[in-house]
């Protein structure tokens, strides 16, 4: 009887040997066939953030914020203009620094004057890209494979041993690709707490989200992010309560232009 594991091989007849080796040659060479055909059905992540010193984007940015004593949320109106800077190369990573400027109201023209805002940085490593913002924060936007409901953390970089009401912590992101392939949306959270319906000012409610979303060719087309919190009025639940003054939201949307 042929031993546990790998040893009854030895036991085989001689002239088997070359049929098995045949075989294991066939299968491996099937098996590589495959992998580079389904690579070359698969687009690059890079396709979708296309990146140069010296691109400059327009946006259009709506910031979302609480009104004094929290009675609303107040939509104030921006143009942005991100700026990229000399790509620098540490090891296998190319980082690009994006400085971004704010002008007052929508689709304001190249000749506003400009206010300076931040500075975020793009590192793009061989299989994924990421963003770090003003604050020095990881968020892993896009990677490979691109294909129909991926998933990732792009969050990893985030510990609750940090700080664990880091909300940031825990996101799965998903791909979601439009018929074409040529739209790329990054589903990074949709999560509600308290009352899981419609505003109803009677209920606490928090909800957050984040979306991002990519053309092909282009870059960044869209992105929303928000986090706002509804605290009801215990004492009288027929009035209406308050935002907690931390709520915040950002929706951009590109201006197209000619380099477009």
């Amino acid at each position: 009887m042929p031993g546990p594991g790998w040893p009854w091989l030895l036991d085989m007849p001689l002239n088997i040997w070359p049929l098995l080796l045949l075989c294991i040659s066939v299968l491996s060479s099937c098996s590589k066939q495959t992998l580079d055909d389904y690579g070359k059905n698969l687009t690059p992540y890079q396709a979708y953030l296309p990146t140069q010193a010296g691109k400059v984007s327009f946006y259009n940015l709506d910031s979302i914020v609480a009104a004094p004593f929290g009675t609303a949320m107040d939509t104030v109106h921006y143009t942005a203009k991100d700026s990229t800077g000399e790509a620098t190369i540490a090891g296998s990573d190319t980082t690009y620094a994006v400085y971004r400027y704010l002008t007052a109201g929508k689709n304001a023209g190249a000749n506003q004057p400009w206010t300076y805002q931040l500075t975020y940085r793009l590192v793009f490593s061989q299989h994924t890209a990421a963003l770090i913002d003003e604050h020095n924060r990881r968020f892993i936007v896009l990677t490979d494979p691109v294909r129909q409901d991926y998933t990732w953390e792009g969050n990893r970089y985030f510990s609750s041993d940090l700080n664990p009401g880091d909300f940031y912590y825990g996101w799965t992101y998903k791909y979601d690709l439009n018929s074409d392939g040529n739209l790329l949306t990054v589903h990074q959270i949709d999560q509600t707490n308290g009352n899981p319906g419609d505003f109803d000012p009677a209920l606490y409610q928090e909800k957050l989200f984040a979306e991002m979303v990519f053309k092909k060719g282009v870059g960044l087309s869209s992105q929303r992010v928000s986090h706002i919190t509804y605290q009801a009025n215990q004492n009288n639940p027929n009035s209406f309560g308050y935002y907690e003054q931390e709520s915040y939201g950002v929706v951009i949307s590109r201006i197209t232009t000619a380099d477009d």
